[in-house]
């Protein structure tokens, strides 16, 4: 039995980065044959394990393996620093496996630590002595420090990179002499039970098909790091974006689904989601459906994918709204937006540049979102055809390279 390590699916709290772990779990168990393959994925505990298991066909084995830091979690800050650097030191993550699969996007880059990427270089380098390393789906970078330059030229090259768009194999190939296969975002192909689930949870929220639009307020503003620095100015845009939504004669009728995409540590979209519409009006409120409650990637794919269109500081949103063939504005915080959604499927004429505070602190954004919300209503039938053609497309070969694993 082939034994499969997938690193960076510890949990379905984020659902952009659970639907690529998904779809790579499905196609490969359907490639080796699901009692001829194990999956041994970085899961944060039993509860998540079980999550997955509902999210997949029946028959495929996964084995929750903790990462080092998941096994020290409990210990005092010495001991765990102390576990920790043992675990660098004398633990090979390839050890027994087949092959390493590292998910993409983004998370090797200086976004979310500027440390992250140098310590997880090192211990796939590491790992690729002992199996096939994989770094799947991939934006890597881009690198500011001096150390996570060094080793992202010295180190990758013994590993199999996949670049999910061509400005990050560009870059790649420009600043560090790499040459990654050139892939696609994994999230475009559908998920393992997206085609039994259908539309079916829309009428459990009271919904009907293009008769809403989903808004999805991204939990990455948590801290100030993101967008906005004030918390306080953040939630007030997004209602007035609300209400520009409601207002407009276009949407007459037309509810507004404030959806959740990330949980816990991702960002807690559950607290914003309440903070927009507690907000509101009550006369506003009653065309608002709030999701804030976690009801699973395949469940939010059908309900982002069935609406007339989204507006999403999430990246996976859109990508779930182009996926069903409907337009998304996108209001981008890295450079994953324009190499995914401008440059992979054609429609950088729906993102908005949107991680500058002063738009946020004069009021510019909800402006800026209205502009692309008419452009794309007035061209929403076109829209829609190119859109279809473009994932269609696309789809295709991120399901090629799944093949070629």
């Amino acid at each position: 039995m082939k034994r499969i390590r997938i690193e960076y699916f510890k949990n379905l709290d984020n659902y952009g980065t659970a639907m690529m772990g998904l779809v790579t779990v499905a196609a490969l168990a359907r490639r080796y044959g699901p009692e001829q393959v194990e999956f041994h994925c970085d899961f944060d505990d039993d509860r998540v394990l079980e999550e997955a298991r509902a999210e997949l066909p029946a028959g495929i084995r996964l084995v929750r393996r903790p990462t080092p830091d998941q096994r020290t979690a409990g210990l005092s800050p010495l001991r765990r620093k102390t576990a920790r650097l043992g675990s660098l030191l004398f633990e090979n993550e390839g050890k027994g496996f087949d092959m390493l699969v590292v998910l993409g996007g983004d998370d090797l880059s200086e976004y979310y630590s500027p440390w992250a990427p140098a310590l997880a270089l090192l211990r796939k380098w590491r790992a690729s002595f002992r199996t096939r390393v994989v770094l799947l789906g991939q934006t890597v970078g881009p690198f500011t420090r001096p150390l996570n330059r060094l080793l992202a030229r010295r180190l990758m090259p013994r590993m199999e990179l996949y670049s999910r768009d061509e400005p990050n194999a560009a870059y790649l190939a420009a600043e560090f002499g790499l040459h990654p296969r050139l892939s696609a975002d994994l999230a475009l192909c559908d998920l393992p039970l997206q085609k039994e689930t259908g539309a079916a949870p829309l009428s459990e929220y009271g919904l009907r098909e293009a008769e809403y639009v989903t808004v999805i307020v991204s939990g990455c503003q948590s801290g100030g790091r993101y967008y906005c620095r004030n918390t306080g100015t953040y939630i007030a845009r997004f209602r007035e974006i609300v209400r520009g939504l409601l207002a407009d004669p276009r949407l007459t009728g037309k509810q507004i689904v404030l959806l959740a995409h990330t949980f816990g540590s991702h960002g807690d979209e559950p607290a914003a989601v309440r903070a927009v519409a507690e907000g509101l009006d009550p006369a506003e409120r009653e065309r608002i459906v709030p999701v804030a409650e976690k009801i699973g990637p395949t469940r939010a794919r059908a309900i982002l994918g069935h609406g007339l269109f989204t507006v999403t500081g999430r990246m996976h949103a859109a990508v779930s709204t182009f996926q069903g063939g409907r337009p998304a504005i996108s209001l981008s915080y890295s450079a994953k937006y324009d190499g995914v959604i401008g440059r992979g499927l054609g429609r950088g004429d729906l993102i908005v540049e949107a991680d500058d505070d002063r738009l946020w602190e004069s009021g510019r954004i909800a402006e800026l979102v209205a502009e692309k919300t008419d452009y794309l209503l007035t061209h929403y039938g076109r829209l829609c055809g190119e859109i279809a053609e473009r994932v269609a497309a696309t789809r295709r070969t991120a399901e090629e390279t799944l093949k070629n694993l």
